[in-house]
């Protein structure tokens, strides 16, 4: 173990909190599990707790921020407005890896084509872009989101109509700034999402498949990187039960496999229902990459309510569930009033970009700005 140089507890108090069906968390009784196991459900026992805590802690009088990964995003910025909505007023959000819930903003081709900058960024590191491409990754980002916003994106919107000759320029410019072949390219969808690129990207050097969280990565964690996981889940068990003295025999939920009293043999993100978000959107986005209840506008709902709200937006540039060049083209599109009260920075890593050294300081330097209400 060493000291954390890059904590926040310089800034703020930290309280982490398991949601119902992770960690320890779990519900009373069985059965009523799959009152937690949704959008809903899940915001309102997040709002409940914070209530809680703050009750029992005599913390009324201390600022909240709530900070979410991943779809704790969805999360922070339900639990947002909801408690905007009750009269607890929320200081700020921290929102890392899982977009911005600020409604449909972009249509489901602009955010299709939004992620190819993303593509470019995991090609350029894996040396598999064109040669007038690798030699300047801020000009061959550049250049793919330009093409992608100007070119690719309206093309997507006629896709139908498009001709023969129009559709061969596009799977052409999709080669380039993907490093796919382009005979692997779908030429009815011209869609490269996620997986595909994945999957696609160095098969052809019999490398294996990406990183989801990181495409950095080459296949699954290799021998030492499990073993350094082993350690990290006793260091994390011993932890908990010893030094907070949590005595229990449960099974802490994503850390450690064992028997569920459980009716249902799903996990608990299997058994999630995503279809209780905003009756205005929809839920299943086309093969865009977008979540699978597609985006409610609760940020931006929860900012209506309270003039003073603000938002930290943190992404990964090798995320390929997230796009730097997409979280900047939504923020555009809002009034400028809007835009200035959320800050959005790329950094580069994955998902979880704080794992790198040189992201890790520079996420805490930009934290430590944001709760002294600097941009």
């Amino acid at each position: 173990m060493e000291d954390n140089q890059a904590t926040w507890l310089d800034q703020t108090d930290l309280v982490f909190v398991d949601p119902i069906g992770t960690g320890f968390s779990r519900a009373a009784r069985p059965e009523l599990a799959q009152h937690f196991y949704g959008v809903l459900g899940d915001i309102a026992a997040t709002v409940e707790f914070i209530r809680a805590y703050r009750t029992r802690f005599d913390a009324w009088d201390a600022p909240v921020y709530l900070a979410g990964e991943s779809y704790g995003v969805w999360r922070a910025a339900g639990a947002a407005e909801a408690m905007e909505k009750g009269g607890q007023r929320v200081a700020g959000l921290v929102l890392i890896s899982g977009g911005i819930p600020l409604g449909p903003l972009a249509s489901d081709d602009e955010r299709a084509a939004l992620f190819i900058p993303t593509r470019t960024a995991s090609a350029f590191y894996h040396r598999a872009l064109p040669a007038d491409l690798q030699g300047d990754r801020a000009r061959a980002l550049a250049e793919s989101e330009r093409w992608a916003k100007e070119v690719y994106a309206p093309a997507l919107a006629r896709r139908d109509s498009l001709s023969e000759t129009e559709r061969a320029a596009i799977i052409a410019q999709l080669s380039r700034f993907t490093g796919l072949d382009a005979r692997l390219i779908d030429r009815k969808s011209l869609i490269v999402d996620r997986q595909f690129l994945l999957d696609h990207l160095l098969r052809d050097r019999g490398q294996g498949t990406l990183g989801r969280f990181d495409t950095r990565q080459i296949g699954g964690p290799p021998a030492t990187e499990r073993a350094v996981e082993g350690r990290r889940r006793t260091l994390i068990n011993r932890y908990l039960r010893r030094e907070l003295g949590f005595t229990t025999d449960l099974v802490y939920q994503g850390l450690e496999v064992g028997y569920s009293s459980s009716p249902h043999p799903e996990s608990v993100g299997a058994r999630w229902q995503y279809d209780q978000g905003d009756p205005t959107v929809p839920v299943v986005v086309r093969n865009t990459d977008g979540p699978p209840g597609g985006t409610p506008p609760w940020l931006r709902r929860a900012m209506a309510i309270d003039s003073s709200l603000r938002a930290f937006v943190a992404t990964g540039i090798y995320d390929s569930l997230n796009s730097c060049a997409g979280n900047d083209y939504v923020l555009s599109r809002l009034p400028a009033t809007d835009a200035r009260r959320i800050t959005f920075r790329c950094y580069e890593g994955g998902h979880m970009m704080y794992e790198d050294r040189d992201a890790r300081f520079k996420l805490q330097r930009d934290i430590a700005r944001f709760y002294a209400g600097d941009r």
